[in-house]
């Protein structure tokens, strides 16, 4: 997907929209638009990003956005214009949208893997913007890559943007500034490659190990969970399977330290694990480590539950979900196939984002010592079973329980009858009252706890949208 650029709002030379319900319009008036009548922006790279409410927008220096993460709220937040998506009304994201998004992929994160390779065994020093552009010198570091797109395939179809904004260099260089004393020549660039595909099945090893002993792994715990490296640098040769004799997570987790050169032993690095997001600064991009020798992100006391809400607006009928805020961020309740499959959607305005899967939220309730949602000894997040009388009567009393305890105010009154409560639900049918349902009972498992407590499962939350868990591996993120 493709963000906004400052550029698009200059007063001169500024870009109308070419699409949408806006098309000929200027990018400014748009966004002035979307502030005088409340519609949302979205905050991140694709349309599941946070949708935020604009208020002010300011194209005197750098163009930045103030905005709140309510309608209707005040500002709270300014970040660059370049942090948001560039969405339908801005003439982007069409019906083809994920499609598009797919096929860039493959190409992004393959020209990242190049240009690597150009810092590290071709200029061997940061790149210049001659570097970026010399097909030979290009030519020379792909002998370096493996990769699921050729270098031609990624010359050809990489987005434009990329290249426009520097992506791609900027990426290498913040890279090779913190491993350039660490990693010697050749250095080998994976995207998709066999051997990068060798470090995912020693992860899956320990997966099914764990699943029968240990039992550590938090519910489904993916492989982006542990570690979600877009490219893997490697000075091992490509044939090799460094991680094959590491058994458990345990193992997994100080090996992949180790030979990153960050467990304190030694200072050189073998295998570095980067995850890519396309930096909003064109003049560089910026690195975070994860995963350390020592815990340095989201640590204990960090990370706070916020409150929560009957839907973004208060409005407890108006849509099936619920949200609560910890750490700055919103999760989002609710089935993404309507009667199973639910889960919680992290929406935050961080480097966050992603789902959360209904068995992983119960794995965490219980780890700190919140309580249970299940009916039974297996936790199950499906309709089926899950919906009676006393469930009826709950879910009443849940909402009149904690209604004038939103972060929000509602903008709808508090019913107070059973049987006016009931008539609407039922017009809203079972699928709504599940969904709600299972959103209440979280909210009711969080306000009856100690803040500690609230606040360890807020943290969890988090540590998992970041790929951040206790045993997630080492990996740096490139943004």
């Amino acid at each position: 997907m493709t963000q906004l650029a400052n550029k698009n709002f200059q007063s001169s030379g500024g870009k109308d929209a070419s699409g949408g319900p806006y098309k000929g319009k200027s990018y400014k008036k748009i966004a002035q638009i979307k502030i005088n009548e409340n519609k949302p922006f979205i905050l991140g790279k694709d349309e599941k990003g946070a949708k935020v409410y604009g208020r002010v927008l300011d194209i005197e220096n750098s163009v930045s956005l103030s905005y709140s993460s309510l309608p209707g709220g005040k500002a709270n937040k300014t970040d660059k214009i370049t942090s948001f998506l560039k969405d339908a009304d801005f003439g982007g994201m069409g019906g083809n949208a994920r499609a598009d998004q797919a096929k860039n992929t493959g190409p992004t994160e393959s020209g990242c893997a190049f240009y690597c390779s150009l810092a590290f065994n071709v200029v061997k020093g940061k790149l210049t913007q001659a570097d970026a552009k010399d097909k030979e010198k290009l030519k020379k570091a792909a002998d370096f890559v493996e990769a699921t797109s050729s270098l031609d395939d990624f010359l050809k179809n990489g987005p434009e943007d990329w290249h426009e904004e520097n992506v791609y260099m900027n990426t290498a260089n913040a890279v090779y500034e913190l491993y350039k004393s660490k990693i010697k020549s050749p250095v080998y660039c994976h995207r998709g490659s066999k051997f990068m595909n060798n470090i995912y099945e020693a992860y899956k090893s320990a997966k099914r190990l764990d699943a029968k002993e240990e039992k550590i792994a938090p519910g489904s715990f993916n492989a982006d969970k542990w570690n979600p490296g877009d490219i893997w640098l490697s000075s091992f040769n490509p044939s090799s399977q460094p991680l094959k004799e590491c058994r458990n997570f345990a193992e997994l987790k100080q090996c992949v330290l180790t030979f990153a050169g960050q467990d304190g032993r030694k200072n050189n690095a073998e295998l570095v694990a980067v995850s890519l997001k396309k930096p909003g600064n064109s003049a560089k991009a910026d690195i975070q480590e994860f995963n350390t020798k020592d815990r340095s992100n989201y640590k204990k006391g960090e990370v706070k539950y916020q409150g929560f809400t009957y839907g973004r607006s208060g409005d407890f009928f108006s849509s099936n979900d619920l949200y609560i805020y910890v750490g700055g961020q919103m999760v989002q309740f609710r089935a993404f196939n309507t009667t199973y499959n639910w889960q919680g959607n992290i929406i935050g305005t961080g480097a966050l984002g992603g789902k959360i899967g209904g068995g992983n939220i119960e794995y965490y309730l219980k780890k700190t010592g919140l309580g249970s949602l299940s009916k039974g000894s297996e936790f199950k997040e499906t309709l089926d079973g899950q919906l009676g009388a006393k469930d009826y009567k709950l879910l009443f009393d849940l909402y009149v329980k904690y209604f004038s305890k939103q972060k929000v105010r509602s903008p709808t009154p508090l019913i107070i009858s059973v049987s006016d409560f009931e008539q609407v639900r039922k017009s809203k049918g079972k699928a709504f009252t599940w969904q709600k349902l299972m959103g209440m009972r979280v909210i009711d498992l969080i306000e009856k706890a100690s803040s500690a407590k609230r606040d360890d499962f807020a943290t969890e939350l988090i540590r998992y949208a970041a790929s951040n868990t206790d045993i997630s591996t080492y990996f740096i993120k490139v943004k």
